[in-house]
């Protein structure tokens, strides 16, 4: 995601006559390092207290095609005490593609089990990045998980 940067006003010295540079100069600079320094967090979704499956769930709305990064991390909150299991989904659409990726299905019956993805990809405009869970638990409905996910823009 871009941002935008005003251009320096006409009669704006960036250097002082000893050569260094001028307070202006400096909180420019300042403003272009902070802009390199972070990526911007384009859209997120946080679901807590979860004790079904999550259907499928915009994170973000594309408005220019592009590389992004779909980030989640989901983590039970409370265990069945028997077994448990629990993936997310992550989807985008590439050259009018419906594409997604599937985490491996998380089995561990403590909260402690937890798992989080980075999924990089290229996706079309006017589309949606999205997340889903797959939901099973021995007893119907007794484990409960969180699980959270941001889409950033990467280029």
């Amino acid at each position: 995601m871009s941002r935008l940067l005003a251009p320096i006003p006409d009669g704006i010295a960036i250097t002082e006559r000893s050569g260094t540079g001028s307070g202006f100069f400096l909180l420019r600079w300042q403003e272009l390092r902070d802009g390199f320094g972070s990526v911007p967090v384009a859209g997120s979704v946080t679901k807590t207290g979860q004790t079904a499956s999550l259907a499928t769930t915009a994170v973000l709305t594309l408005t220019s095609s592009g590389w992004y990064r779909i980030s989640t991390y989901a983590r039970v909150t409370s265990p069945d005490g028997v077994s448990s299991s629990l993936s997310v989904t992550v989807g985008w659409t590439e050259n009018a593609q419906a594409l997604t990726k599937t985490s491996a299905a998380m089995t561990g019956d403590t909260v402690t089990t937890g798992q989080s993805t980075e999924t990089p990809v290229y996706a079309d405009a006017s589309t949606d990045l999205t997340v889903a869970t797959t939901y099973a638990s021995n007893t119907p409905n007794l484990m409960v998980y969180e699980v959270m996910a941001i889409a950033e823009q990467l280029r």
